[in-house]
């Protein structure tokens, strides 16, 4: 039987610790310019669409919504 995501049940460990077990296991590898390059263009590109989003009638009236609350 394949784990479910919360198996105290049983001895099995549950996806999550599965998950969290790959996650402490990797190891940082150098990456290539390239992909440091791309990584911070786009790093920046979503900040940039944050940014120029952030006045725009939705997230005001979200804004609205929360003060209300």
């Amino acid at each position: 039987m394949a784990p479910s995501i919360t198996d105290a049940a049983n001895d099995e460990p549950g996806l999550t610790r599965l998950l969290a077990e790959r996650i402490v296991a990797l190891r940082a590898m150098p990456l290539p310019e390239a992909a440091r390059t791309a990584a911070r263009r786009l790093l920046l590109d979503g900040l940039a669409v944050a940014v120029a989003g952030a006045g725009e009638a939705a997230p005001a009236g979200i804004r609205r919504l929360q003060q209300r609350l």
